[in-house]
C-alpha cells in the first residue's frame, strides 16, 4: 500500500473543512465521494462526520483496503462496486470528491466520460481534488536516475523521493507509450532489476524499490496537459503543491477543480 501521505491529506483537509462549514451554515450534510477504496481518504471524510461514498470496480482492492482503515465507526460510509463513468448517486448531491491517483487508472480515451460523470454528481460550486501522477513539462536532468541515486546516498533525498522520482519519471523514455499515454510499471521494475544485476543499485536499495512491485498501467500526462484536460470539464482549475518532498512540484500534484455550472 502506497497511499496518500500527510502532506496530501492536509491539502484535502483544508478545503474539506471549508466545505463542511458552508454546508453546516446551509443546514446540509456534507456528502463526500471517494474515487477508489483509498482508506486514508475514506477515514478523513468519516473523521469529519461526513457521509462518505466510496466507488471502486475492483472487489479485491476494496477487500485489501480494509486492513488499512483506522476509523472504527463506519455507519456513515457506503461502498459501491461500480464504474466511475456511471456513478449511482443523484445529480448535484456531492459536495466534495477526492481521488488519489484514481484517474491515472482510467484509459485516456475514457477520461472524458468519467470527468463528465464527476461534473454531474457534484453540487453547484462543488469541488473535487484529484491527486494526479504527472510528468514535468520541461526535462528535469536532476531527476535522471544516476542523479537521484547519488542524492539519495548523499542524504539529500528521502526514501519516498528515491522511489517516486525513478518510478514515475526517470525511465519515461523506456517505459512510456506516447500514443496510449501509458506508463508501464512492469518495465520500470524490470529496469530496477537490471540495474541491481549490473551493480548500480545496492541490495538494500533494490529491495526497497521493488517492495512496491506491480504491473499497473498508469495513464500519465504532462503537468500542463493534465491541467488542460481538466479545464475542458471544470472551472477554477488550480494546481496545489505539497510541502517538502521534491516530487510534489511536478510529479505528484493535487488538482483542485470546481463544478462547471
Amino acid at each position: 500500500h502506497f497511499g496518500p501521505d500527510e502532506t496530501e491529506l492536509a491539502i484535502h483537509e483544508n478545503i474539506l473543512d471549508q466545505i463542511i462549514t458552508e454546508d453546516n451554515n446551509n443546514g446540509k450534510i456534507t456528502n463526500v465521494l471517494v474515487l477508489g477504496a483509498t482508506p486514508e481518504l475514506r477515514d478523513l471524510g468519516l473523521t469529519k462526520k461526513c457521509k462518505v461514498i466510496s466507488v471502486d470496480m475492483n472487489k479485491t482492492v476494496i477487500e485489501a483496503a480494509k486492513q488499512h482503515l483506522n476509523v472504527k465507526s463506519r455507519e456513515n460510509e457506503s461502498i459501491i462496486v461500480g464504474d466511475w463513468s456511471n456513478i449511482p448517486v443523484e445529480s448535484g448531491s456531492i459536495s466534495f470528491i477526492m481521488g488519489s491517483a484514481s484517474l491515472n487508472n482510467v484509459p485516456f480515451e475514457k477520461l472524458p466520460d468519467v470527468l463528465n460523470e464527476i461534473n454531474r454528481v457534484l453540487k453547484k460550486d462543488g469541488i473535487a481534488h484529484f491527486r494526479q501522477i504527472v510528468y514535468p513539462d520541461q526535462q528535469k536532468p536532476e531527476y535522471d536516475f544516476n542523479n537521484v541515486v547519488k542524492e539519495y546516498r548523499d542524504g539529500k533525498l528521502s526514501k519516498r523521493e528515491f522511489y517516486v522520482i525513478p518510478r514515475f519519471y526517470s525511465f519515461l523514455k523506456d517505459a512510456y507509450d506516447k500514443e496510449t499515454k501509458i506508463l508501464y510499471a512492469k518495465k520500470v521494475f524490470d529496469i530496477f532489476d537490471n540495474f541491481y544485476k549490473d551493480g548500480l543499485l545496492t541490495e538494500e536499495e533494490h529491495k526497497y524499490l521493488t517492495s512496491f512491485r506491480n504491473a499497473v498501467e498508469h495513464t500519465v500526462l504532462s503537468q500542463g496537459k493534465t491541467k488542460e484536460l481538466f479545464e475542458k470539464h471544470f472551472r477554477n482549475v488550480k494546481i496545489l503543491h505539497g510541502i517538502g518532498e521534491k516530487y510534489f512540484e511536478d510529479i505528484y500534484n493535487v488538482f483542485e477543480v470546481q463544478k462547471w455550472n
